[in-house]
């Protein structure tokens, strides 16, 4: 949304009547999207955040509680939301997924592939510690939405009815 500032500059533009002010004002409303549109970019996420948020480094050592903390307080992640899903993959099988191998479905992307996703609970405990209350693993399809063929927001797993996850540790 626009601030107040920018609503005040926009509502305060006067123009003669010559034919610079008639094409600068039809470039005023121009200009008005033109903020809307980047103030709406701005919240949308971005690969590098995707890949922060939900990508663990191949060689985590997924089976390791300290690891665990260890990840999450170097990424700042530690109770950012109630439950958080990471996928232990490449980098490049998981952007494959908005290249062709995944299925889309509205605004999502549904992968075809099973990728192994840890589902971590945790809760932050005296700083600077992460407490790491609840961890399963399962093989799943992850949902993202994608942008210029890149994953930049994590919807969320499916999982066959036959297969259930597993403890981490």
């Amino acid at each position: 949304m626009l601030s107040e500032r920018q609503l005040r500059l926009y509502k305060n533009l006067s123009f003669t009547h010559s034919r610079t002010a008639q094409s600068m004002r039809s470039a005023a409303p121009l200009l008005l999207l033109f903020i809307l549109a980047l103030s709406d970019a701005a919240e949308c996420q971005s690969f590098p955040e995707f890949k922060r948020k939900h990508i663990l480094p191949t060689q985590f050592k997924t089976k390791d509680i300290r690891a665990w903390r260890k990840h999450l307080l170097k990424n700042k992640l530690c109770e950012r939301t109630e439950t958080q899903s990471f996928i232990k993959s490449s980098e490049e099988n998981i952007k494959q997924i908005c290249n062709g191998s995944g299925e889309k479905k509205n605004n999502y992307t549904k992968s075809t592939d099973l990728f192994e996703v840890y589902i971590v609970k945790s809760s932050k405990g005296i700083e600077p510690k992460c407490i790491v209350e609840n961890c399963t693993s399962g093989k799943y399809n992850v949902i993202v939405k994608c942008e210029m063929y890149l994953p930049v927001h994590y919807h969320g797993q499916y999982i066959d009815m036959n297969t259930s996850p597993q403890p981490c540790f």
